[in-house]
């Protein structure tokens, strides 16, 4: 019964697959890819909606099926001539969650980047909060909110050299009971070492 159910789901993946892909996918391409099919398609597009960039990006960087929800994926060049890869997971209530990955297109290589922090992750993989990267200044931002309010979290920089981050800043703004009627700007939060 357990291969029956496995192969149903392979069969299934690549149905997907090869429905919206430009060529067809066999179940050989699929095979190893962990893919998202019991979810609510009236919430989520998933895998059944994604471009054919989108699978090829899958089955380069091979994420797991907790982020094939939205599966979007973002490439920044990097100097060394590899690339910084954004997948976004979800988009969340207030913040998204990402999974970012260096992929080496010489090598096909790719090494996902541990970077969830744990005050809101046990997951070092999943980055809870909004993520932006600056290709002229190499910087990574990761700002993580605690609540709703986005009063308080963590904020944190990075420069990605030879395909690692190197931390350049964190602050971190504790929530409060307290009413805030003026929020801080991230930039502004105390500095955390």
């Amino acid at each position: 019964m357990i291969k029956r159910a496995t192969w149903m789901a392979l069969s299934f993946a690549a149905f997907i697959v090869s429905a919206y892909a430009e060529t067809p996918v066999s179940i050989s391409e699929t095979a190893s890819l962990d893919i998202l099919t019991d979810y609510d398609r009236d919430l989520w597009a998933g895998p059944e909606g994604w471009s054919d960039e989108q699978w090829q990006w899958k089955k380069r960087l091979k994420w797991d099926k907790s982020c094939d929800y939205v599966g979007e994926v973002e490439v920044h060049p990097l100097s060394n001539g590899s690339e910084l890869v954004q997948v976004m997971c979800t988009p969340g209530a207030y913040q998204p969650a990402y999974y970012l990955f260096i992929y080496e297109p010489q090598s096909t290589q790719s090494t996902p980047l541990l970077l969830g922090d744990e005050r809101n992750t046990d997951d070092p993989k999943i980055i809870n909060g909004v993520v932006s990267f600056d290709d002229a200044s190499g910087q990574l931002t990761i700002t993580s909110l605690s609540r709703g309010t986005g009063d308080c979290g963590v904020y944190r920089t990075y420069r990605i050299e030879n395909n690692a981050p190197i931390l350049r800043e964190r602050r971190v703004q504790e929530c409060s009971e307290a009413f805030i009627h003026h929020r801080l700007d991230p930039k502004d939060w105390p500095l955390s070492p």
